[in-house]
């Protein structure tokens, strides 16, 4: 079954949390946010793995943040609703539409860029990937930054203060749990 949101459901971060998609990897791990991005539940992560099935979960991301810088303007396409509502993350103004076929894909138009992003999770193991495609109409030179936000947390825990995070070649880890990566 396809689902498709466009601008018209993005009027508000809200109204766009509303809907979420839910990948699973089939042993206990998965992928989950709103259709603008955004995690609404405290649940909700764009990576939460099973790391002793069936129910030892660990937060590992949280979401990935997307800054697109077309001559030196700055655009965060990150959509989240903060604690005291005063400083949320309004992403989806630049969201053209969410899609849910066979994996989650979100589309952003900003500067000029057309930025698409899928999110995909593997069967059985505790693994996402994030693909993009950019079309740069905008003739100028393009920067994309991706900024991890990284949680190593059991579900439902916040991060401690001074948690630390260590990065080795594939390998990150803190609080006790490592994640093994590629670029």
């Amino acid at each position: 079954m396809n689902y498709y949101y466009g601008k018209s459901q993005f009027n508000s971060l809200r109204r766009a949390q509303e809907k979420y998609y839910l990948l699973t990897n089939q042993r206990g791990g998965y992928s989950s946010l709103s259709i603008s991005g955004s995690a609404s539940r405290n649940e909700q992560v764009l990576l939460m793995a099973s790391v002793k099935a069936p129910n030892h979960w660990v937060q590992f991301i949280s979401n990935m943040e997307e800054i697109v810088t077309v001559e030196e303007k700055e655009r965060s396409l990150l959509s989240q609703e903060f604690v005291g509502y005063t400083k949320n993350a309004e992403g989806f103004r630049y969201q053209d539409s969410f899609e849910m076929a066979d994996f989650p894909t979100y589309r952003y138009r900003v500067f000029g860029v057309e930025l698409e992003k899928r999110v995909v999770m593997k069967h059985e193991e505790n693994l996402l990937l994030l693909s993009y495609s950019m079309a740069n109409r905008s003739a100028n030179p393009v920067k994309i930054r991706l900024k991890p936000w990284f949680r190593f947390t059991k579900k439902g825990d916040m991060p401690l203060q001074g948690q630390t995070l260590e990065m080795k070649e594939g390998y990150m880890s803190s609080n006790g749990y490592s994640l093994r990566y590629k670029t």
